[in-house]
């Protein structure tokens, strides 16, 4: 009998452990999901930033894509990227610069006198630099609030001037 209750004791034993393992086990995955899910979170949020700009600043160029309407300008104490564009008649211009860390991009009337602090923010970015790489063709350095550096070459393709109503020109 009392091999018996020897042999209940060391199976009720085993069972216990076994489960303990069991748990320890399924913390510590839990524990290293956890950590790989964190990091792909941070991974995607710095790519996010650097995609987010590069789209935003190709798509514009692709919108102004007009003989002579997009040229660089000294904004405030930065350069800006200046697009010029006609509507109804009158002159607008949209400044993409940098301002107190943020890309920031403003639209007014081409002999408004606005001030930097007038534009809206579009996202953090520790820095901006553009510069005209002969006469079609734009480099421009960032670097994300993150510390991610881009690099980008903006090329407007079109050498035919859109009319005052958008159309394609003759």
């Amino acid at each position: 009998m009392k091999e018996q209750q020897q042999k209940h004791f060391v199976d009720i034993i085993f069972i216990i452990v076994l489960v303990g393992v069991f748990v320890l086990m399924s913390l510590f995955l839990i524990i290293m999901g956890s950590r790989v899910y964190s990091t792909t979170v941070d991974h995607m949020d710095v790519n996010y930033d650097a995609r987010t700009l590069s789209a935003y600043l190709s798509e514009k160029v692709q919108q102004q894509d007009r003989s002579g309407s997009i040229a660089l300008d000294e904004f405030g104490s930065s350069t800006a990227l200046l697009f010029t564009e006609k509507v109804a008649g009158r002159e607008y211009e949209t400044r993409v610069y940098l301002y107190e860390g943020y890309l920031t991009e403003l639209l007014g009337k081409a002999d408004s006198d606005l001030s930097p602090a007038a534009g809206h923010k579009l996202l953090p970015c520790e820095s901006f630099e553009v510069e005209a790489i002969g006469t079609n063709l734009f480099h421009v350095d960032l670097v994300t609030s993150s510390g991610e550096e881009v690099s980008l070459y903006l090329n407007p393709k079109s050498d035919d001037p859109l009319d005052e109503e958008g159309g394609a020109g003759e």
